[in-house]
């Protein structure tokens, strides 16, 4: 009885402490592509968000996946409204613009495995950092006026329900050519700030109640 107890503990406290391994930052569109998780669930890639120049989007459709931002979002397109020149990639797609927002939470349905995106900072000499699965990426920006501007963003994991996009920039930014994987379950909600720490709680807890069952079978022995 003592060695299945202390089996199910064992199994609860590795998937509290797998659920926030094996994360990935990366700026290469094939190791993103090729990632064992793209393999397994495939991706999608947006590059229209809808009609050029709406202000106040709050939710996009990715696909399968819907994607929302507590701060209000506008839709421009590359090279015409947004910026001189195509992006890196030659993307001449359309951007979600943060509205001077210098930092953004997206939010999604489903339970998200990957995501890369293609962003920029509204003026030159600012960053832009890419916060996901408890992953950092930074890296300075490219001005919207220069021929190959931008840069690509992604990450790829265990799996998330939301993400952080900010910026130095006081102008804000903006993100384009956005791509998602994710494994199709639904988002639920998890007590605490991350869901490794809901998984955490559940094994300490699960610990806790063992040691008492413990006292008392030594207890009653005695």
């Amino acid at each position: 009885m003592v060695n299945k107890t202390m089996a199910v503990l064992l199994l609860g406290a590795s998937l509290a402490f797998a659920s926030s391994a094996s994360a990935t930052m990366t700026q290469d569109r094939d190791e993103f592509e090729n990632s064992d998780t793209a393999y397994e669930y495939g991706y999608s890639t947006t590059s229209q968000f809808g009609n050029e120049f709406t202000s106040d989007v709050k939710s996009v459709s990715l696909d399968n996946v819907n994607m929302t931002s507590a701060v209000p979002l506008t839709i421009y397109q590359v090279a015409t409204s947004w910026g001189k020149s195509p992006w890196i990639e030659d993307y001449v797609g359309q951007v979600l613009s943060s509205n001077f927002s210098q930092s953004i939470t997206l939010t999604f349905d489903k339970v998200v495995t990957g995501f890369s995106f293609l962003g920029m900072a509204n003026n030159e000499g600012n960053t832009l950092t890419f916060s996901a699965g408890g992953e950092k990426l930074t890296l300075n920006s490219n001005s919207t006026d220069n021929p190959g501007g931008g840069d690509y963003f992604a990450w790829f994991g265990k799996g998330i329900s939301s993400l952080t996009i900010s910026t130095t920039d006081n102008d804000g930014f903006a993100i384009g050519k956005v791509s998602v994987v994710t494994n199709g379950q639904a988002v639920t909600p998890v007590p605490g700030p991350e869901a490794g720490a809901g998984l955490g709680a559940l094994a300490l807890g699960s610990m806790a109640l063992y040691m008492k069952r413990r006292r008392k079978e030594d207890a009653a022995v005695a």
